[in-house]
């Protein structure tokens, strides 16, 4: 089979690097031109230089607007081992259980690296939670509305505490971490405690 090579303006047999052979027998030589030249359910093979039903098993399946057969996902998109797909951020697979997106390793994961924890209203690993009312949980390393019993809510650190931070207490009514107690009691400085 014959290609039309557009670059050099010469019929080939193979395409040229970079270049892709395409189902209109043309050689394309771009992303832009791959994803109008692939046929609708295809993706284009940078390593082959054609258009292919599947993709090498080391490759990743960019997404349905980049039809590319990928080594690593497109920024803001993560992979996920199971399906071989690239999914934007915060919508990595939730069925049969939740994943997240992790901007440590490019990946979609069942559990987030050391030091953060899995927000469920995004989708990600973050550092701190990032939604308003939620708080980070060290021990089940998520994003929580309602801390684990002996912890305590903090609006400054956006986490649960054992002991609150300098000036603050505990307020056992609340949950919070408070400046000023409830129901007429005080803090102590020396418990941090209301």
């Amino acid at each position: 089979m014959t290609y039309y090579d557009h670059t050099n303006k010469k019929c080939v047999t193979v395409c040229p690097v970079n270049s892709y052979a395409a189902a209109n027998q043309s050689c394309l030589n771009s992303i832009y031109k791959i994803i109008i030249g692939c046929p609708s359910g295809t993706w284009g093979n940078q390593e082959l230089h054609t258009c292919v039903t599947t993709c090498p098993t080391d490759n990743f399946y960019a997404n349905a607007t980049i039809p590319l057969c990928v080594t690593v996902c497109p920024a803001n998109y993560y992979a996920y081992m199971i399906d071989r797909k690239c999914y934007i951020g915060g919508s990595c697979p939730t069925s049969p259980v939740r994943y997240y997106s992790d901007d440590t390793t490019g990946r979609c994961v069942l559990t987030c690296p050391s030091g953060y924890f899995t927000d469920i209203n995004n989708g990600r690993c973050v550092l701190y939670c990032l939604t308003n009312g939620y708080f980070a949980d060290p021990i089940t390393k998520s994003c929580v509305q309602n801390c684990q019993d002996g912890y305590f809510r903090s609006n400054v650190t956006k986490s649960c505490l054992q002991t609150c931070s300098l000036g603050y207490f505990a307020d056992s009514i609340s949950k919070y971490c408070t400046i000023i107690c409830t129901n007429g009691t005080f803090g102590d400085n020396a418990t941090r405690k209301c």
